[in-house]
């Protein structure tokens, strides 16, 4: 989410300077954001994230779980796959009592809202490296 965050920062320093005393529009090209987007964000617009995140299966805390298990998954040698992360998510979902499920193309949301969880292609080794790989 860093390209996020450095999106948000710009965002709330152009209306740190709106609020000293700088025009919005001022403000905008200094910043390189849209006009519109600090007009809407001074009249109380949420940005996507935070406005969509009632419609969410797992809260931002639940998500932030299941991404440092996956890294911490990873670090041990055993990176999971997408099954893998998406039924540990939805284990957590079932473990509030929602009894929900986890959509297919939720991994795809949650990858691109944690960047830090990256995805790795698995291949099958060749006979002499699993021999040697293998105890």
């Amino acid at each position: 989410m860093e390209l996020k965050d450095n999106r948000e920062y710009t965002i709330k320093q152009a209306m740190e300077e709106i609020g000293q005393g700088l025009s919005c529009r001022a403000a905008a090209q200094k910043w390189g954001i849209p006009r519109s987007t600090l007009r809407n964000r001074i009249s109380g617009t949420q940005n996507r994230f935070a406005g969509h995140e009632a419609q969410m299966k797992l809260s931002p805390e639940q998500e932030n779980v299941v991404a440092s298990w996956v890294i911490d998954e990873e670090a041990s040698g055993r990176p999971p796959t997408r099954r893998k992360v998406s039924n540990f998510a939805g284990g957590i979902l079932n473990s509030n009592g929602d009894g929900g499920f986890i959509g297919k193309r939720w991994i795809d949301g949650f990858l691109q809202r944690h960047p830090g969880v990256i995805t790795k292609m698995a291949y099958h080794l060749e006979s002499p490296e699993a021999h040697i790989t293998s105890p």
